[in-house]
């Protein structure tokens, strides 16, 4: 056993802190996912934005909520998201769909926050039937690519632990090869 612990400890401890990597990751991930703010069509939704990128969803799939989703909802509502003090860019953008439990979600729009703070978040829009039928939240941005961001970290903290478990073991199997000769 002392053995084994001696040969394998290395290679242990770097893959306990990959899976904390990954757990890491996943738990971004679903926590970004539940934190919504919920925004009102044709008025100003106060919220407060941490520094990063976000997008704008309309959820549709649930009851009270539109059937399906809707094409060019970028045209028919208008966003303007501000600090109070200057206006941020707002691109159309509707490349990302997620869906959670029963709940489907659109990205409609998509801007970056410059620092944190207090933004107010405007659509309007002059269709009537999309304020009975549509409802919006915003939140942060859904890219793979920051879940593999945070995970990196712990990827690069457990190399040199894989690196020497690997050494260890390869002169431990080494040894065992001239002792059998």
């Amino acid at each position: 056993m002392k053995l084994f612990l001696r040969q394998f400890s290395l290679l242990i401890l770097a893959e306990c802190i990959i899976v904390a990597g990954i757990a890491t990751g996943m738990f971004s991930l679903i926590k970004t996912l539940n934190h919504r703010e919920y925004l009102v069509l044709n008025a100003k939704t106060i919220v407060h934005l941490q520094q990063g990128p976000y997008q704008i969803f309309y959820d549709y799939g649930e009851a009270g909520a539109a059937a399906g989703p809707m094409e060019g909802l970028s045209k028919s509502i208008v966003a303007m998201v501000d600090d109070g003090q200057r206006s941020l860019n707002v691109q159309a953008n509707d490349s990302t769909t997620f869906q959670l439990n029963r709940q489907k979600s659109k990205s409609v729009y998509r801007f970056v926050v410059p620092e944190e703070g207090k933004y107010g978040i405007t659509l309007i829009s002059n269709v009537p039937e999309l304020e009975a039928h549509v409802r919006f939240a915003v939140m942060r941005d859904l890219a793979l690519w920051t879940v593999i961001r945070r995970m990196w970290i712990f990827f690069v903290a457990a190399a040199p632990f894989l690196t020497s478990g690997l050494v260890v073991y390869a002169r431990m199997e080494k040894k065992k090869l001239v002792k059998t000769i």
